[in-house]
């Protein structure tokens, strides 16, 4: 269902570029049927324009400094910080690996340092039995070089759901609990956008 809520905007020339699971809200309606909305709308923008990202895409050549190279709003971002995202809600231990190489004051990609390369061996390590290994190893770059799926229109939210559609997918949860006034004033704010 969220993965719906990202192709919508995404239709819509908007993209959701700061992904990460405390932004995820839902509430259970019944046993079977749950809501979702967005909860940081701030990080809605349009195509090629500056965005927030908590964990930046990882550029091809550079990157050591948020504000002169990360990039700009577009498709390949919004589906970068969904993957992770996704990543996150998993497995704590993942959720630590990823904000300490990942992070925009984390992450270095030089001659000398590339925190984005040490991230995918950990990762492929973390995830040898993991049911959902060979998405997250496609959509993280590890079996397919990431730039390369970008330049070959593969890396898309609409082959993310495709995927996700052919495999079950379960997450831990939090507990924070946010009042219904709340969410459905959020909820509300996130359908109008």
């Amino acid at each position: 269902e969220l993965g719906k809520v990202y192709n919508c905007l995404i239709r819509n020339g908007l993209y959701y570029t700061d992904s990460k699971p405390s932004q995820v809200l839902y509430k259970c309606v019944s046993g079977n049927t749950f809501s979702i909305a967005l909860g940081d709308l701030g990080s809605i923008s349009h195509m090629g324009e500056d965005c927030i990202q908590t964990f930046p895409f990882p550029p091809k050549e550079y990157y050591d400094n948020f504000y002169k190279h990360a990039e700009k709003a577009s498709e390949h971002v919004v589906v970068w910080g969904f993957v992770l995202m996704l990543l996150i809600m998993i497995n704590k231990e993942i959720d630590s690996i990823i904000l300490k190489y990942l992070g925009w004051n984390k992450l270095r990609i030089t001659t000398y340092k590339n925190t984005f390369e040490i991230f995918q061996i950990y990762i492929s390590r973390l995830l040898q039995k993991h049911p959902m290994k060979d998405f997250f190893e496609t959509f993280l770059g590890i079996k397919k070089n990431l730039y390369e799926m970008v330049k070959d229109e593969e890396y898309t939210m609409k082959n993310v759901m495709k995927y996700l559609s052919e495999y079950p997918f379960l997450i831990r949860t939090t507990k924070d609990v946010i009042s219904e006034r709340n969410f459905s004033q959020l909820k509300k704010l996130s359908t109008e956008c």
